[in-house]
């Protein structure tokens, strides 16, 4: 039996590193001494201008890529059509070639392309088989559309309020807080509950627990739930949102990415819906489309010339050519409803949170920080509950898991940093309402950011530090104005003349 030779003996070897924008081509044809090096951008004139090129080579040519995403998709089926011969190359064979040949770890687009001419060269590839040309594309697509769900543990909840009811106190043990007294008493790692409620005991007897504070019991069980339906719908949202971006759109439509401006809008689902695949609108004259896609798109400025240029752009697409009613343009049709959907429910509960929490004076306060939107608020009521339950902002800090922590062991001092042990959705609420509060005009989260990077502006482990400075100080803002119950006030941090100081300093300062 004689063994298939994958790469011919005689011929132009092509080899592509696929990139989502621009793909770094290096081509080698045979007697000739030098590599030609080129950079292909994923547009139709690129990879028309491409094949022209090899095809005026008048050689075999063998054409070989790592799959990246679904970004190779469209190449390659040009590239088929053109009458190449395509390879496919494997991501693990590529990394190990590329550490043996030069001997380190370090990765670059032509780099890549030298090794993956290599692998080429010595067959160390396979055939592509493109599922478009193979006519399994729709029996693929429908494989890969599914969803995942993420269930949470709340099975503490109805026993513990039942004990609430009775008169017993109820208190709270630290997961971690357990794992290690288990791992200090029984020195090992084994586990088991009849362990678990020895040590639990044990722990409860030393006082190392936290009075259980029942949400259903301290009236912010509706307010809980709100927040984590919102949490869990924008987390879905956003895991659908990447599934368009990387899958369907680098497949039908790569070019109208360059549309989409804000995840929180509908529009651009809308229009997808409307016009999945570029046939869909070249299938109309430029006034038709624009007639028909008006009310679509919602309000726009210059939304003429927005629709104008959308219809250029699906004219030099570069997507496959898909039919419009095949399989799997409807599941492409069916995940962008359920983006649609799942925006339609983040909005019904945004807007149910808000009506739940205009009397609160809690919520009012809050909605006066800068960052503080009515998500950002609903999270920190939902999470911190009653925050006048803590005597200092320092343990409203540790709650949150913005203390400090520091290792130290005889001479050896650790580096100091955040001990992250608390709550981690409200840290990253109180994260991203300082990010937003830094970007507005006036207000003393934004003084405090320029005056902690003031002496280097692009140093990125100072912005980092700043940053994280900026979300406790976020977290002491939130307590001290509930716990004051007094408007937020900014620069207060000012320096404040007293009654001996000068009216020359006074004015200086």
């Amino acid at each position: 039996m004689t063994r298939p030779q994958l790469t011919p003996p005689a011929g132009v070897l092509v080899a592509i590193d696929i990139a989502k924008a621009r793909n770094e081509v290096l081509i080698e044809v045979p007697g000739s001494g030098r590599r030609r090096r080129l950079s292909v951008l994923n547009t139709r004139a690129e990879h028309d201008r491409l094949i022209a090129l090899l095809s005026d080579l008048g050689q075999p040519v063998t054409c070989g890529f790592e799959a990246t995403g679904n970004y190779h998709r469209p190449i390659a089926w040009r590239l088929l059509q053109a009458g190449f011969a395509v390879r496919l190359i494997s991501s693990v064979g590529l990394a190990r070639t590329r550490e043996a040949l030069h001997n380190g770890w370090d990765k670059n687009d032509p780099k890549d392309a030298q090794v993956m001419l290599h692998m080429i060269r010595i067959g160390a590839s396979q055939v592509y088989h493109d599922p478009l040309a193979a006519g399994i594309n729709d029996v693929q697509e429908l494989s890969k559309t599914h969803d995942a769900f993420e269930a949470t543990g709340n099975y503490h909840r109805p026993i513990a309020w039942r004990l609430l009811q009775a008169g017993f106190a109820v208190r709270l043990i630290s997961s971690v807080g357990l794992a290690r007294t288990r791992e200090a008493l029984h020195n090992g790692w084994d586990k088991n509950d009849p362990k678990d409620a020895q040590v639990m005991l044990h722990m409860i007897r030393i006082g190392a627990s936290q009075v259980y504070h029942d949400p259903l019991a301290a009236g912010i069980n509706d307010v809980q739930e709100l927040s984590k339906t919102h949490d869990a719908v924008s987390k879905a949202k956003t895991e659908v949102l990447h599934r368009i971006l990387t899958h369907y759109l680098p497949l039908y439509f790569p070019e109208v990415d360059r549309f989409r401006h804000n995840s929180r809008s509908d529009w651009f689902f809308a229009f997808l819906d409307r016009f999945p695949t570029p046939a869909c609108i070249t299938a109309l004259s430029k006034e038709v489309f624009i007639a028909a896609a008006w009310d679509v798109v919602g309000r726009k400025v210059a939304k003429a010339q927005l629709l104008g240029d959308i219809y250029e752009t699906a004219r030099s697409s570069i997507g496959l050519p898909v039919p419009p009613d095949a399989p799997a343009v409807s599941m492409f049709r069916l995940v962008i409803g359920e983006a649609r959907g799942l925006i339609q429910q983040r909005d019904a509960i945004e807007a149910t949170a808000d009506a739940l929490l205009t009397d609160s004076s809690d919520y009012k306060l809050l909605r006066r920080i800068p960052g503080i939107g009515p998500i950002n608020a609903l999270t920190i009521l939902a999470e911190a509950g009653d925050l006048r339950r803590f005597g200092h902002h320092r343990q409203f800090l540790k709650f949150c898991g913005l203390d400090l922590a520091t290792q130290q062991s005889g001479t050896f001092r650790g580096q100091t940093k955040l001990s992250k042990y608390g709550n981690a959705r409200l840290r990253r609420t109180l994260w991203l309402a300082g990010q937003v509060a830094i970007r507005q005009r006036e207000n003393g989260f934004r003084d405090k950011f320029e005056r902690y990077i003031a002496r280097d502006r692009h140093d990125a482990d100072l912005r980092r530090k700043a940053l994280t400075a900026i979300t406790a100080k976020m977290a002491r803002v939130v307590h001290a104005v509930i716990k004051t119950g007094a408007d937020y006030r900014p620069f207060v941090e000012g320096p404040v003349p007293g009654g001996r100081t000068p009216l020359s300093r006074a004015v200086r300062a």
